[in-house]
């Protein structure tokens, strides 16, 4: 259990990394997303923050239920020794 939580943690750092950090790189696309993220008003970037809040979560899950997968097949073919 303690190496699935690392590696979906591990995971989701990835992808937020990347997610958050390849924008400012990309000089196009950051001043676009801030010129679209002034334009929008206070409710609807409420709702832009909420969605981000319940989209995180369920990426790191999904990461989590892969590696309880992945941890329990290499569990599978590790030989025992009696």
């Amino acid at each position: 259990m303690k190496k699935a939580a690392k590696f979906a943690n591990i995971w989701f750092m990835i992808n937020l990394v990347t997610d958050l950090f390849a924008i400012p790189f990309q000089k196009d696309a950051w001043h676009s997303f801030k010129d679209k993220w002034c334009k929008l008003d206070i409710r609807a970037k409420q709702i832009m923050i909420a969605i981000l809040a319940v989209i995180l979560p369920i990426i790191w899950l999904v990461g989590f239920i892969a590696a309880l997968f992945v941890v329990n097949i290499r569990k599978t073919f590790v030989r025992k020794s009696d």
